[in-house]
């Protein structure tokens, strides 16, 4: 079918994004998708304030579209009736939310009335060499050759696997979403996170006063028999009465779409003829809600032409923060161990107590902060601080001399013998990267009440925070597991630091994949809330 200067495969968002981005830069484009379709699928609907900048430039502008709506930030509900942070966005630019299929849509027509770009619908790719690949189209085979050839295929990727490159996936969970109709958040334009459940909730608008629920189920709690009922009994009694209902509802009915949370650290970019991008190069848990926005940065600067080294390099840099603070911020959120709800209590502390925090975590979120410097330096700061508030109770003082118990989770069982051995041993980075930071007031002063305040479901009683049945917490193991948490970190950044003096990219690859095994195999079997 001729020779292109840039064939890509995938024309999800970030491939057909990929497609703009090179024919606007005067590149002859090949775009391949298999199955168009698959843009139905629960995925990215999240954009932080770049991602929407860049498709302004391309001449999508997104925010003009019906289904759109304006994302100011987020807002964090921690576990019980505590006050709620908000987390908004620095003044100018706003992110946006939108389904994912009108996302797709849109930038899709946008590919067709690029007359440098040729779309290639239902081609199913067979094979892919250096600058030269074959595809099935309608019962017919066919080849093509470009210059690079791009892939941006998603986390099954036909050109990941033609360099031979590591193709497993980890699953850490599963996310359940839910489309609710004629209903609004209590804080417009903000995405909600509510903590307490079994795992993370997020909900955010869509537009036409649509809400979509996102309910993190980690994998120990999917049985199939008892799904549907763990999402009406832990997770819709901590929603804002006004969604409740309608959740339980739509629960009842199945109207639910489910999609696995995995990770795989990027450690390869592929080569310079196969380059990857997006969720092709790698993959982390979507609570940050980062994806697109990575991979539209993986895009334009692959497009911007340059050295490809200069490219893996720059897009290293990049991306490394922000995916050690989505590493970081699940583990703190969803981790229901004594240590990381330790970790979890200072990071609200912090939050509340300082704007500097909150906004760094904000640009952080937003990938408009991208230093892997000053994210390691708060999390240092932040285990310090943990480690502090939590040796009196190791000494007997506090509300433990009064006989008090906190509300932690369970002792740090497993945390010393996977995830600190792998990094000790001289391979990962650390267990729990990356923690953020966020705001404690609306926009106009007043303090903000929890969704759950305004009518606090009859059943009265505040739900408890998921702790191990049976389970006692000792303040002295807590200390103990900050202490190595710390010690890890420190020898995860001598590592690193180490590695990439040598250059050696083989070694780099290593240390970040011991760190997604230490990660995964350090979360805990969190419990259904129950009353206390």
């Amino acid at each position: 079918m001729g020779h292109y200067d840039v064939a890509i495969v995938g024309a999800g968002p970030v491939g057909s994004f990929c497609a703009l981005a090179h024919a606007q830069r005067g590149a002859r484009v090949a775009l391949l998708e298999a199955n168009l379709k698959a843009s139905r699928r629960l995925a990215g609907e999240w954009l932080h304030p770049p991602a929407v900048d860049a498709l302004r430039n391309a001449g999508v502008p997104l925010q003009d579209h019906p289904g759109s709506s304006v994302g100011k930030g987020f807002v964090v509900f921690p576990e019980g009736e505590e006050r709620p942070i908000s987390l908004p966005y620095r003044a100018g630019p706003f992110g946006l939310t939108c389904d994912h299929a009108t996302i797709v849509s849109e930038l899709r027509g946008a590919v067709v009335n690029e007359p440098a770009i040729d779309f290639i619908c239902s081609a199913r790719v067979r094979t892919v060499e250096a600058r030269e690949l074959t595809f099935s189209q309608q019962g017919a085979t066919h080849a093509l050759s470009a210059g690079r050839i791009i892939g941006a295929d998603g986390r099954a990727s036909v050109v990941r696997q033609s360099l031979g490159l590591p193709t497993r996936r980890m699953t850490c969970s599963r996310m359940v979403g839910v489309l609710l109709k004629g209903v609004s958040l209590p804080f417009a334009g903000y995405g909600h996170v509510i903590l307490g459940a079994p795992g993370p909730i997020l909900m955010y608008d869509l537009g036409g006063r649509s809400v979509r629920v996102m309910a993190d189920v980690p994998v120990e709690r999917w049985e199939p028999q008892n799904r549907m009922a763990l999402l009406e009994q832990c997770y819709a009694p901590l929603l804002p009465l006004a969604l409740r209902e309608a959740f339980v509802e739509a629960v009842r009915e199945r109207r639910v779409v489910v999609a696995a949370n995995e990770i795989r650290p990027r450690t390869s970019y592929g080569t310079a003829d196969r380059v990857l991008i997006g969720d092709a190069a790698g993959n982390y848990h979507p609570m940050t809600a980062v994806g697109l926005t990575l991979g539209f940065g993986d895009a334009l600067a692959l497009a911007e032409g340059g050295d490809f080294e200069a490219f893996v390099a720059g897009r290293t840099r990049a991306t490394r923060a922000p995916e050690l603070l989505a590493l970081g911020l699940y583990e703190v959120f969803a981790d229901h161990r004594a240590e990381s709800v330790s970790l979890r209590q200072t990071v609200y502390r912090r939050w509340r107590a300082s704007p500097a925090v909150r906004t760094r975590t904000v640009a952080m979120l937003a990938c408009e902060d991208t230093s892997a410097g000053r994210l390691g330096v708060t999390l240092a700061g932040l285990v310090a601080r943990a480690v502090a508030s939590a040796i009196p109770r190791a000494l007997g003082r506090g509300t433990f001399s009064e006989g008090k118990p906190l509300p932690l989770a369970r002792p740090c069982g497993r945390v010393g013998s996977s995830a600190g051995a792998e990094l000790l041993s001289a391979r990962a980075e650390g267990s729990s990267l990356a923690l953020p930071q966020a705001e404690g007031s609306s926009s106009e002063g007043k303090p903000l009440a929890h969704p759950r305040a305004e009518g606090s479901s009859g059943e009265g009683k505040p739900l408890a925070h998921p702790r191990a049945e049976g389970s006692s917490h000792r303040p002295s193991a807590t200390v103990r597991a900050l202490v190595l948490r710390l010690a890890w970190l420190a020898r995860g950044i001598s590592l690193l630091r180490n590695v990439r003096k040598t250059k050696d990219r083989n070694g780099e690859a290593l240390v970040l994949a011991a760190l997604a095994r230490a990660f995964l195999r350090s979360m805990p079997v969190p419990r259904c809330p129950r009353d206390p």
